[in-house]
């Protein structure tokens, strides 16, 4: 959502070009780097499977080839354990991109377009979470973060304004932090209400 929030700010700083060139700069450039050392690590620190206590680190200890390297390099189509840690970094490529489009939306003096568009993002990020397509589902999160940055210019609709921007905030986390599905949405409604008795 942060991500979806700051890049408004550096597009409309600058021309599209000039952003898609310093926005890949900026994220391939540390990527790489890691992806770099993580490979030459685990050149250098051989480990072997199944001699360790969890499930975690036995898969951590997998041999990893030039084609592992390259595909955590290009996250694109996501990491294995070479360097797991870099597994976000496909959405944020790929809403760096989508947020070229999604920009040139306007709805900053309307609240209904807004709240249009609002209901789209969520819906959308409803119904890919529950067919399971990952890369759909997480891209919303981000939509969200641009669309808070559109709600602060419409101050006089002050009282929808605040709760647009809890709603914001909290429905992607709840949808993604969890994980969408009807069961535990309804599950998650009695175990509140119940805690609240």
């Amino acid at each position: 959502m942060l991500s979806g929030f700051v890049l408004v700010n550096a597009i409309k700083k600058q021309y599209q070009l000039g952003y898609v060139l310093s926005r890949f700069v900026r994220l391939y450039v540390p990527i790489l780097g890691a992806v770099i050392l993580a490979y030459i690590l685990s050149l250098i620190v051989q480990r072997n499977p199944n001699n360790y206590p969890s499930w975690w680190m036995n898969a951590h200890a997998a041999k990893f080839g030039f084609s592992d390297f390259v595909r955590n390099a290009l996250v694109i189509d996501g990491t294995n354990w070479l360097n797991s840690s870099l597994w976000s970094m496909r959405y944020e490529i790929l809403f760096s991109l989508l947020v070229l489009i999604f920009i040139n939306r306007k709805f900053e003096k309307s609240i209904q377009k807004f709240i249009v568009y609002f209901g789209i993002t969520l819906i959308s990020m409803a119904i890919f979470m529950h067919f399971g397509f990952d890369i759909l589902a997480w891209l919303p999160v981000f939509i969200c973060g641009t669309l808070l940055w559109f709600l602060v210019p419409l101050k006089r609709h002050a009282g929808k304004v605040l709760v647009l921007g809890i709603l914001l905030i909290l429905i992607p986390w709840y949808l993604a932090g969890f994980g969408y599905s009807l069961g535990a949405i309804f599950n998650r409604v009695v175990i509140a209400y119940r805690d609240w008795e």
